[in-house]
């Protein structure tokens, strides 16, 4: 960027005026048009090198769930190389109890162009392990530099193992493992609830340690304790 400037100690004539300010002008352009090529290098540089080195997954698949590219993530979380795959139906690598919704999440994207969605499901890893992956799902079939339907994904394992084990860990009795007065609450209003449904009898048994504080209060309540796991165990 700068001036460009002609100096002369006589005047130019109108027509010379003329040519040197449309000159000026293709030069000008000329610059500009460089930068800007430059500038687009760069930004598709830094681009490439940030999906490249993505800590997700990106996967672009085609109107028939195809896959047509992923990026070099897949091998670290996935265990596949990032050609591997090409060719391959994505939901042929979903567990099979996931593939109604993985099917009703392709169909209601395909049908919208540019909507996004977001879905939870198991994908197979090349060990045959199944991760969790949080999927986000955009419809760009119609942008020419796309044709594609592209998906964001990240591994959850670790976030679904900890909610799954809080999850036990609020239903279980720490003791014995046994369901918790909360877990047999829930469970008591599913038998209800079936029971009216198909007019079932439903019935409660409760049973009692006998003597349980005699126990405890002779042996100590490490003995109780040892005493409530084998029940647990047995009633288990």
């Amino acid at each position: 960027r700068g001036a460009i400037a002609i100096m002369s100690d006589s005047g130019f004539p109108e027509e010379l005026r003329d040519s040197l300010a449309m000159l000026s002008s293709q030069i000008t352009l000329a610059l500009e048009s460089q930068t800007l090529r430059e500038h687009l290098r760069r930004s598709e540089e830094r681009f490439r090198s940030l999906v490249q080195h993505s800590s997700d997954i990106v996967t672009i698949v085609d109107a028939g769930t195809a896959i047509q590219y992923q990026t070099p993530s897949i091998e670290r979380i996935c265990g596949y190389g990032p050609t591997e795959l090409l060719g391959q139906a994505f939901p042929a690598l979903i567990h099979e109890d996931d593939l109604p919704e993985a099917r009703a999440f392709f169909a209601e994207l395909g049908a919208h162009p540019r909507a996004s969605a977001t879905i939870e499901w198991r994908y197979r890893h090349r060990d045959g392990a199944w991760l969790q992956l949080e999927t986000t799902g955009t419809n760009l079939l119609d942008d020419a530099a796309v044709q594609g339907i592209v998906l964001n994904s990240r591994d959850i394992s670790v976030r679904k193992q900890l909610e799954a084990r809080l999850t036990e860990q609020a239903l279980r009795d720490a003791l014995t493992g046994l369901a918790n007065h909360r877990a047999l609450l829930a469970a008591l209003d599913q038998e209800v609830e079936r029971s009216q449904r198909f007019q079932h009898p439903c019935a409660v048994l409760f049973l009692d340690l006998d003597h349980f504080k005699a126990l405890n209060d002779g042996y100590g309540h490490q003995a109780g304790d040892a005493a409530l796991r084998a029940f647990g165990e047995v009633a288990a």
